[in-house]
Formats: C-alpha cells, sequence, structure tokens
C-alpha cells in the first residue's frame, strides 16, 4: 500500500501538534508540583475544571490563549517564564 505526500503531510502536522501538547502538559506538571499544588487546588486557582487541568497534563486537550494564561496565573508564573524551558526550544 502506498501513501500520497498528502497523507504523509497530515500525520506529521499531527504529530508535531501532540508534541506540543504533550511538552505544555509535562511543563505546567512540574511547575504544578514544585508549587505544592494539586490538580484541584490549581484548578481553583485557574477557575477551570480538575479535569480540564489532568488532561491538559496528559497531553488531551488544545489550549486557548485564555487558558494558557489562567494556568500561567495560577502558577504565579509569567508566560516567558512558562516556555523558557528546554523543551520550547526546538519550536
Amino acid at each position: 500500500m502506498t501513501y500520497s505526500p498528502l497523507t504523509y503531510s497530515k500525520h506529521l502536522r499531527y504529530f508535531c501538534f501532540m508534541d506540543m501538547k504533550q511538552k505544555f502538559g509535562e511543563r505546567m506538571k512540574q511547575l504544578r508540583v514544585s508549587a505544592g499544588f494539586s490538580q484541584e487546588e490549581l484548578s481553583f486557582k485557574c477557575d477551570l475544571d480538575r479535569t480540564y487541568i489532568n488532561h491538559v497534563e496528559r497531553g488531551k486537550r488544545n489550549l486557548s490563549l485564555s487558558s494558557i494564561e489562567k494556568i500561567c496565573k495560577g502558577l504565579n508564573v509569567s508566560l516567558t517564564e512558562f516556555f523558557n524551558d528546554e523543551r520550547f526550544n526546538s519550536i
């Protein structure tokens, strides 16, 4: 079976995007744990549902800019500080 270049392109974009969600979730969890927050405590600080926080940490959710802003505020970090991590150097 052969695949067209378009099929490969769709899969490549999908895996790159999934990788970004995973990176974001790993960084969020790292900052949450280092701040000593449970997922429930962070969800309260961010005004987001606990299950949403869980899905973000597992790389299962697409985030809006407003959700990213809420998460950074809940973690008491700036956007610059959040993304200033080696995970995001290859973007």
